[in-house]
């Protein structure tokens, strides 16, 4: 396949979410980043580097659930923070669901040296991450509710199609390191995937949208939502103390 033959079907594959949100020019530019992937479980590679100190990774891999709490765990694990994300889905020529996901995250560092090797090394980790066999073990062994001040949380789940198999999931809350892995790994736990995202903090506050879908395909039922709103809060509650305690 060409370059421009592999470009277009790029573009056709990708959700009319994705098109509108990026330019022509930063489209070809992300053809070109999938298709550095090939046969690999996944790709991940610093997009750009922004003036504000943000930085944006393009990360491809095989669509599955849990993907995003892995990558959103390897940021955690070399303090990097996201401020945002937009994740999408395609169908490849093959048939194989893709995941083509990108996320801005910023890191402090003593020198810009230190923050290029600390995304180096996050890539790597993000495909050594996504390279497993078998699908990531998220569970923890203690189930209680741990409380915390939510005063300040706003968690919403609406259904989005009649048929009940995808909902939309708002959250609003004050950004911390590690939400958007608390999250996506509280959904896994439940059974339910990140079908899209909109993932955006300003000001402090992080905004955080998801179009989600049980893995099973079954219908998302109201009292597995009030589960999922009961597990999000928890999680939450659970990475407040543990900032509180590292601040201390």
């Amino acid at each position: 396949m060409g370059e421009t033959e592999a470009f277009l079907d790029f573009v056709k594959s990708m959700p009319a979410t994705y098109t509108q949100v990026f330019t022509p020019q930063e489209t070809e530019e992300h053809a070109r980043i999938v298709a550095e992937r090939g046969n690999r479980p996944a790709h991940a590679a610093l997009w750009r580097t922004l003036p504000s100190g943000l930085s944006i990774f393009c990360v491809v891999a095989s669509d599955r659930p849990g993907v995003v709490a892995l990558i959103s765990a390897a940021f955690v694990a070399h303090q990097l923070d996201v401020c945002s994300a937009q994740i999408y889905s395609r169908k490849r020529r093959d048939g194989a669901a893709e995941a083509v996901d990108f996320f801005w995250v910023h890191g402090s560092g003593s020198s810009a040296l230190s923050i290029a090797k600390r995304h180096r090394a996050c890539a790597r980790t993000i495909q050594e991450f996504l390279g497993r066999s078998t699908e990531p073990e998220l569970a923890e062994s203690s189930s209680r509710l741990l409380r915390a001040p939510l005063d300040a949380v706003r968690v919403e789940i609406l259904q989005r199609t009649v048929d009940g198999r995808e909902w939309e999931l708002c959250v609003e809350v004050a950004d911390r390191p590690g939400l958007l892995h608390a999250i996506a790994r509280t959904l896994y736990r439940q059974g339910l995937e990140i079908v899209h995202s909109d993932v955006r903090t300003s000001a402090g506050i992080a905004r955080d949208r998801f179009t989600i879908s049980p893995v099973s395909g079954a219908k998302l039922e109201a009292v597995a939502a009030e589960r999922l709103k009961t597990a999000l809060l928890s999680a939450i509650a659970e990475l407040s103390l543990k900032t509180l305690a590292q601040a201390r």
